[in-house]
């Protein structure tokens, strides 16, 4: 494993512990790793490495539970309501975001202890080869000239950066 990638898991693992009611030892029990999205996708497959790697670190068994639905609200409402020891996490993306935003949850974002991130995700902006836009500044000053009248496409209607973007 890279030195970043131990930092990181590392630094993730240090989060979940400071998160949890002070104790004599922790973790003393496994831990539920709760990702949000059913199995076999992108966010499952990040969850169970990484899930695995606190695992080694903590030295206890860190349990990957799939607990898909709501665009991540089913999972961001059972963290929420777990008891705040440390032992329930959740696997986050960007998707707490917007199901918190769009009123999907009865809560906000804040609502929950944020404690680590895995990754940064690259948002591309991409047009046809032979575009009249060259940079995203032209674009962006197109869509200022003429507000309303050009479309974009992601890779969900309100996923971050989305509602930003269109502007």
């Amino acid at each position: 494993m890279s030195i970043l990638r131990h930092t990181f898991v590392g630094a993730v693992a240090l989060g979940v512990a400071a998160a949890a009611t002070p104790a004599l030892a922790f973790p003393d029990k496994p831990i539920e790793f709760v990702i949000p999205f059913g199995a076999g996708g992108g966010a499952d497959i990040e969850g169970r490495l990484l899930a695995t790697e606190m695992a080694k670190v903590l030295g206890v068994a860190v349990t990957p539970v799939n607990r898909p639905g709501g665009g991540g609200a089913v999972t961001y409402t059972h963290i929420k309501n777990a008891k705040p020891d440390g032992y329930t996490v959740a696997w986050n993306s960007t998707s707490v975001l917007t199901t918190t935003n769009l009123g999907n949850t009865d809560f906000g974002y804040d609502a929950m202890d944020h404690v680590g991130r895995v990754e940064f995700q690259p948002q591309p902006f991409a047009v046809k080869g032979d575009s009249k836009w060259k940079t995203f500044a032209e674009f962006v000053a197109d869509c200022k000239a003429a507000p309303g009248t050009l479309k974009i496409a992601t890779r969900a209607p309100a996923a971050p950066p989305t509602p930003r973007r269109s502007r």
